[in-house]
């Protein structure tokens, strides 16, 4: 009697019943190479502004950057007079001059005499405008003292202040102070009432 060979007679085992194969082993697919990271700039390499100016400076040259525009005393004094015929403010006549007001600024910081004729514009416009309000008729005062607390709130606004002493100061301006006394006479008229 001829029997198969399939091993199921020498572990007495039935074909059903056996275990099925392990898969054989293989080696796992190697990964593809990551690229190496690029490494990352942790300090500028480019000089900065300041170093590069003072750098040029202990070297000899001029600064980077725009160039200033230095102080001309004909625009200046041009200026001064737009502010004293005209009545505007130094950056409005600065800009009207051509000079930006920064630079105007820059003026009267670096140059005394330039702001001393910025000033002394700004007292002639004070000036000419009393005279005008002084020349005016009784009844049309009204525009030239507008324009006086308009331009100059610190002289000539109305801003009225109330000091009460208690445990800080306060300053209050005359509106305010119109309120806070209605509030005060309605809450004294509300109290008398409940009494």
């Amino acid at each position: 009697m001829t029997s198969k060979r399939d091993g199921s007679d020498v572990l007495n085992v039935q074909p059903s019943e056996t275990k099925p194969k392990a898969k054989p082993k293989t080696k796992p697919k190697a990964k593809p190479k990551a690229k190496p990271k690029a490494k990352r700039k942790t300090k500028r390499t480019v000089a900065t502004r300041g170093k590069a100016n003072s750098a040029i400076r202990d070297a000899g040259g001029t600064r980077i950057g725009r160039p200033r525009r230095e102080f001309e005393p004909e625009t200046a004094l041009a200026i001064a007079a737009t502010i004293a015929a005209d009545g505007l403010d130094w950056a409005t006549a600065s800009h009207l001059h051509g000079v930006h007001e920064q630079v105007t600024g820059r003026w009267m910081v670096e140059n005394e005499g330039f702001a001393l004729a910025i000033k002394k514009a700004r007292a002639e416009d004070v000036r000419a405008l009393l005279i005008r309000l002084r020349a005016l008729p009784a009844g049309q005062w009204t525009k030239a003292a507008w324009e006086l607390e308009r331009k100059y709130p610190e002289r000539f606004g109305q801003n009225q202040t109330l000091q009460l002493t208690t445990t800080t100061k306060l300053e209050v301006s005359g509106a305010v102070c119109a309120q806070i006394s209605e509030a005060w006479g309605k809450f004294k008229r509300a109290s008398a009432v409940e009494v």
